[in-house]
C-alpha cells in the first residue's frame, strides 16, 4: 500500500473537505494518507489517519517556513509520496521534496495571483519540483500554464463530492428553524473579499423587493463576516438575511435552501457549487475562474458578471419566482454531478497520478 503524506496549507472549507475525501476514500484504492496542517487545520476524518503539526503560515515567513519544512520532513519518513495543495502548501512541500528525495504532485485549488507579484515567483519555485501539478478546473489549468508550470505536468481532476441521499425540504428547514413558508438562498464559504459575499448583501434589498418572504443564508466565518453583518444592520436586512457561521455538515442546508449563491469574484472550481448541484439546488454564479465550467446557464444555473449586484438580484429573482425552473435545473444539476463530478472519478484519477509518480 503507498503511504501519502497530505500537506495542506492553512484553509478552511472546500480544501479541507477535499484532503478528507481523499484520506477517507483512497485506502480503497491501496492508498494510506497521512495529514501534515498547521494546528487550526489540523483535524482527522477518521480514526485511521495520522495527523502531524506543522507551522505552515499563510503568507511568506522565512523563519517559520523552515520549521514548517523541517516538520513536514519528519512527518514524511517512511511515507512514498508528498501531495501538497494550495501554493503555499507546495512551497514548504517542495522544499521538503528536496530534502527527502520523495516526489511531489501539489493540487492547486484556486486561481494563481497575477503576474510579476511576489507570491507568484514564489509558486513558480514551488511548482517546478512537482511531476504532477493538479487543477481542479481548466481556467486554473490555463492559468498555470501560463509561465507557472510546465504544460506536460498540468493536469485536470476536477473535485468529486458523493451523491447525497434525498432530504426532504421541510424536514431540512424544521430541524434548522426556517420557515416552511420562506423562499430560501443560500451562500456558503470562507468570509473573504475574493468570495463576493458583500455582492449578495448589496443585493438584498433588490431581492426582497421581488420575494418579501425570502432569507438570505450565509454559512460561514472570516474576516468579513463582522463587516457584512454591520452592513446588513445599518441597511435594516436582519430580518431577511441570516449568519450562521461556519457549519461541518452542510447537506441540510443545501436541502433547505432554493437556490445557491455563489457570488465569487475570484474562484478555481467551487466545492459548494458542486455540492449545491448534487443537492439538485439550481445555482446563480459569478462567471469567473471554474464557475462556468460548474454551472451551465440555463440548464443547472444562471451565471452572472462579476461585480454587479443588481445582475445578481435579477437572476436570484428570477428562479425564485419560477418553480418549474428550479425543478428542471435542479434535476440537471444532479445529473451533471453524476456525470461529471462523481467522487470515485477524482480519487481513481489521484490514485493514478501517485502511481505514475512513484
Amino acid at each position: 500500500m503507498l503511504s501519502v503524506l497530505q500537506v495542506v496549507r492553512p484553509a478552511t472549507g472546500g480544501m479541507r473537505r477535499h484532503v478528507a475525501t481523499l484520506c477517507l476514500g483512497l485506502p480503497d484504492r491501496g492508498v494510506r494518507c497521512a495529514v501534515a496542517a498547521p494546528l487550526p487545520v489540523l483535524d482527522a476524518p477518521d480514526d485511521n489517519t495520522e495527523t502531524h503539526a506543522a507551522p505552515i503560515a499563510a503568507a511568506f515567513r522565512p523563519l517559520r517556513d523552515l520549521r514548517a519544512v523541517a516538520a513536514v520532513c519528519r512527518a514524511a519518513s517512511g511515507r512514498d509520496l508528498l501531495h501538497a495543495h494550495g501554493l503555499r502548501g507546495a512551497w514548504i512541500a517542495s522544499w521538503a521534496s528536496r530534502r527527502t528525495r520523495l516526489p511531489l504532485v501539489v493540487t492547486v485549488h484556486n486561481m494563481p495571483g497575477a503576474a510579476g507579484t511576489a507570491r507568484r515567483r514564489l509558486a513558480g519555485v514551488a511548482l517546478a519540483r512537482a511531476c504532477t501539478v493538479v487543477a481542479v478546473s481548466e481556467a486554473v489549468a490555463d492559468a498555470l500554464r501560463r509561465g507557472l508550470a510546465r504544460a506536460d505536468v498540468v493536469q485536470v481532476v476536477p473535485n468529486g463530492v458523493a451523491l447525497p441521499a434525498s432530504v426532504d425540504q421541510a424536514s431540512a428547514r424544521e430541524l434548522l428553524g426556517v420557515e416552511p413558508d420562506a423562499v430560501v438562498v443560500l451562500a456558503a464559504g470562507r468570509l473573504a473579499p475574493e468570495k463576493g459575499f458583500d455582492l449578495l448583501v448589496a443585493a438584498a434589498q433588490e431581492v426582497i423587493r421581488g420575494c418579501p418572504r425570502v432569507r438570505i443564508l450565509i454559512a460561514g466565518d472570516g474576516s468579513e463576516r463582522a463587516p457584512l453583518q454591520r452592513y446588513a444592520g445599518e441597511h435594516g436586512l436582519t430580518d431577511h438575511v441570516r449568519f450562521v457561521g461556519q457549519r461541518p455538515n452542510m447537506s441540510a442546508w443545501y436541502a433547505a435552501a432554493d437556490v445557491v449563491a455563489v457570488p465569487s469574484r475570484s474562484e478555481g472550481q467551487s466545492l459548494v457549487a458542486i455540492e449545491a448541484l448534487a443537492h439538485a439546488r439550481p445555482v446563480v454564479a459569478s462567471r469567473v475562474g471554474g464557475l462556468p465550467e460548474v454551472v451551465r446557464h440555463g440548464v443547472t444555473g444562471l451565471l452572472v458578471m462579476p461585480e454587479r449586484p443588481h445582475e445578481l438580484a435579477e437572476a436570484i429573482v428570477a428562479l425564485l419566482q419560477d418553480d418549474g425552473a428550479r425543478r428542471s435545473m435542479g434535476e440537471a444539476g444532479r445529473g451533471d454531478v453524476a456525470a461529471r463530478f462523481a467522487v470515485d472519478r477524482m480519487l481513481d484519477s489521484v490514485a493514478a497520478i501517485y502511481r505514475r509518480a512513484v
